[in-house]
């Protein structure tokens, strides 16, 4: 919570002029174009490889369900009177700032690229075997739990995921541990 109070704050002191609402709705934004980007690059990933063993297809059920939800749980979801104008305000928004939009996206697309390529490089130097699509595939998944504002004495959600995942993957349990930390 501190790290997009600051963020709040900071949009604040660069646009003053702006709405609070509108400046918490940024931060969403945000968010929600991270979170795309991690849920198309994890499934994406399920998809091609199936480290887990579970089939290729669920994950292009989830996809498939996930837009079933959107399509069909927009227009209820947005004839409520004072969320149906945020949504539509929202839409426009990101129709008229598609480029940005879709520039942020791939940036996160590369930014997690690069961690996971920093990871690689590290559990190579300290003699753990894994893939780069695996160690993607376990960042990917594991980020998008760390949304989750879940926090036990510095373990978050996202902490316990990319362990329980690298465990899946066959690592042992230091091993995991070494590559959450």
């Amino acid at each position: 919570m501190g790290a997009e109070m600051t963020k709040f704050l900071r949009l604040r002191a660069l646009a003053p002029q702006r709405g609070s609402l509108a400046q918490a709705g940024a931060l969403v934004l945000d968010h929600a174009v991270g979170f795309v980007a991690l849920l198309g690059m994890t499934l994406g990933l399920l998809v091609w490889r199936d480290p887990l063993g579970f089939g290729r297809t669920w994950p292009m059920g989830v996809a498939a369900g996930l837009v079933t939800i959107g399509v069909f749980g927009a227009p209820v979801v947005g004839n409520s009177a004072r969320f149906g104008e945020t949504l539509s305000s929202t839409r426009e928004s990101i129709r008229q700032h598609r480029v940005a939009v879709v520039v942020g996206l791939l940036g996160s697309v590369a930014m997690h690229a690069l961690l996971a390529t920093a990871v690689f490089v590290g559990a190579r130097d300290t003699g753990i075997a894994i893939a780069w699509p695996e160690l993607l595939l376990v960042l990917t998944g594991a980020g998008m739990l760390q949304l989750l504002p879940i926090n036990v004495a510095g373990v978050g959600a996202g902490d316990v995921a990319g362990t329980g995942l690298y465990l899946a993957l066959g690592l042992s349990m230091p091993d995991a541990l070494t590559l959450v930390s």
